[in-house]
């Protein structure tokens, strides 16, 4: 008889603790929510997002022989990997509601509840950091309370939520080897000097995406390389939209 060949899916597994250990109110932190996946906060503004300007391909926009450089009225809806990565990985939510005031003696933050939010450090620290334009030069961090980690051989970059440029705050980047370090950490931040108001429980402060470490080392892609950018960009403007997506694009899967 021959062989029944089974197809075995494996997945790897994050974890992720509440670092009650290193919090002043451990009796707080065990009430924060754990990460979940990115795709359960996609922003409303991305959910309004068109495909197409105006609602539908617009064939008219198309030159009218193939000689000639076409348009397209595809909008961000239309982008993959712009989606994929706000699809990607886990968010870290933000666990109490931070008030932000602005008085006469400077900048106020406040927060409901413990644990504690925000460290707000020394003036001259990280000074030789520039700062985006448009935010705060006051060097502040998120307290965060989760621990992560990853399997051996397997890191977490540790970053602002992709593509959330509607977020008052820009977080700093890090990478951390999260299969042997196991703490939450503080993690740097930029106050956008414009914003006075709520920033709510709920809100997305830090995404968290696992990956593989591999050596890597660079160089100039040869003529058979060189063929094939040119082979993909031509089968990709050889139809109107879609693509990248029913011919290159691979799901992801984060639970």
């Amino acid at each position: 008889m021959g062989k029944i060949w089974k197809k075995v899916t494996t997945k790897k597994q994050i974890e992720f603790v509440r670092d009650i250990g290193s919090s002043a109110t451990p009796e707080f932190t065990e009430w924060v929510d754990l990460p979940v996946t990115a795709k359960k906060l996609v922003p409303e503004w991305y959910k309004q997002t068109e495909r197409f300007t105006g609602g539908k391909l617009d064939v008219n926009m198309f030159a009218s022989t193939p000689s000639s450089a076409p348009s397209s009225n595809t909008d961000l809806g239309a982008c993959v990997p712009f989606l994929d990565s706000m699809l990607s990985g886990y968010l870290i939510q933000l666990w109490t509601d931070v008030i932000v005031t602005k008085e006469e003696g400077g900048i106020h933050i406040n927060w409901l509840v413990a644990p504690k939010a925000i460290e707000i450090r020394q003036d001259n620290a990280a000074r030789n950091l520039p700062c985006p334009s448009g935010f705060l030069k006051k060097n502040m961090a998120w307290v965060n309370p989760i621990a992560t980690k990853t399997p051996p051989g397997y890191s977490a970059l540790i970053t602002h939520p992709f593509n959330r440029f509607d977020l008052p705050f820009i977080t700093m980047s890090g990478i951390i080897d999260s299969d042997s370090y196991h703490s939450g950490g503080n993690i740097p931040f930029w106050l956008s000097e414009n914003f006075e108001g709520i920033i709510p429980k709920g809100t997305p402060i830090v995404q968290v995406f696992p990956f593989k470490r591999d050596n890597w080392e660079s160089k100039e892609g040869d003529k058979i390389m060189k063929d094939k950018v040119f082979k993909s960009g031509w089968l990709a403007r050889s139809v109107t939209s879609g693509y990248y997506k029913k011919n290159n694009w691979t799901k992801k899967s984060f639970e």
